[in-house]
């Protein structure tokens, strides 16, 4: 492959900043002025490119398109076989899921919901019962999860791509040379997904862009890195930045809904933030910082269990001190999130690796020809 260790710890902390920023997003949703359109006091953080720090649905497109990059890389470099991957995969994915699922139960049932005046419409979402056949759909996922803890509805794609990374290999190495051509047919079919509101054509593409990554990943980056240097790098950061926000900034200037003109310019902006992340070595510096990095091991927990803190710190709150949630949430969530990998993340990675290693034994490994890695 030819990556450095540096640059995976770069892409670490990538998901770690991008889980951080989900957890900022939901703190602030509490608030009935952050929840919607900016009013005159709040549009220089809702309707600017500042939104980037709590762009938690743009969060979302790093995570799937870094999902599709980091599955598809051991593959592509010859380092993986399929006869463990599944279930190491799943395990990993699902015993940390149902515990999450399992927890969010205990949640509600010690701390009630309610829903009342002067909550904010993200919290009004939230279900004031948690009945089993909730907890049925939030375990198995790909049925579609309820909105008890409403970041599982990107786990049903998480899995659905896990289960379909052969078909995402094939795809892109059989189109490695058009490559430029493939991720165009990706946006096509993002933006018909969007329009036609059939989230699995708006969102399994984002895995495939990641997979394309990886395909082009040593080109890429051999190419970008000394062109990034200097104010090109800049640029190109303030770029991402402004195409990642532009559904707000967008639309607060025209005043109108705007989301399908910019999605397209979202989800290639989520892509170039990703590429800078490997490439350009200001990103590579701060993301590789220790803090980041601690922050993407124990991304899939904070993840996971966030918005249990969140919401029950919102109800807590009267509703004229609802600005305190960021304050209090925030170190909550993060203690959570590191007793949950603890507990229960870590030891699923372990038991994923024994029953990997008991099931591999004579593995397939999915390698390229010398004429494959040329490309």
């Amino acid at each position: 492959m030819g990556t450095s260790v540096r640059r995976i710890e770069s892409l670490d902390g990538l998901r770690g900043a991008a889980a951080l920023v989900v957890l900022l997003h939901h703190c602030l949703l509490v608030m009935p002025a952050l929840n919607g359109t900016g009013t005159n006091a709040t549009s220089w953080i809702v309707d600017s490119p500042l939104h980037a720090v709590w762009a938690g649905r743009e969060a979302v497109f790093i995570f799937f398109i870094l999902s599709g990059f980091v599955l598809t890389l051991p593959f592509i470099a010859g380092r993986a076989g399929w006869k463990a991957y599944y279930p190491t995969r799943l395990l990993r994915l699902y015993l940390p899921v149902s515990a999450a699922v399992l927890l969010g139960l205990v949640v509600v049932s010690a701390f009630p919901r309610h829903s009342g005046p002067g909550q904010s419409e993200w919290m009004q979402v939230h279900p004031v019962t948690f009945g089993w056949w909730s907890v049925v759909r939030d375990a198995l996922l790909v049925a579609g999860p309820s909105n008890m803890n409403t970041p599982l509805w990107s786990l049903q794609w998480e899995v659905i791509f896990s289960l379909l990374v052969p078909a995402y290999i094939w795809i892109a190495l059989k189109m490695r040379q058009q490559w430029l051509l493939l991720a165009a047919g990706a946006g096509i079919v993002m933006e018909a997904g969007l329009v036609t509101h059939v989230d699995a054509l708006q969102y399994l593409p984002m895995f495939l862009l990641g997979a394309v990554l990886a395909v082009k990943a040593p080109d890429l980056i051999e190419k970008l890195e000394p062109w990034l240097a200097g104010r090109r790098g800049w640029f190109a950061f303030v770029v991402a930045v402004l195409g990642l926000t532009s559904v707000y900034s967008v639309a607060a200037i025209l005043h109108t809904g705007v989301g399908t003109l910019t999605f397209p310019l979202v989800v290639m902006s989520a892509v170039a933030v990703v590429i800078l992340s490997m490439t350009w070595p200001p990103a590579v510096r701060v993301l590789s910082f220790p803090f980041f990095r601690w922050a993407g091991r124990i991304s899939f927990s904070l993840y996971l269990t966030h918005e249990l803190v969140v919401v029950t710190v919102g109800q807590a709150l009267p509703a004229d001190q609802l600005w305190l949630t960021p304050v209090i949430a925030t170190p909550l969530a993060l203690m959570f999130a590191v007793l949950f990998f603890q507990l229960v993340e870590a030891p699923s990675h372990r038991l994923s690796r024994e029953v990997g290693r008991r099931v591999r034994g004579r593995d397939v490994v999915v390698g390229l020809r010398s004429s494959d890695q040329q490309s």
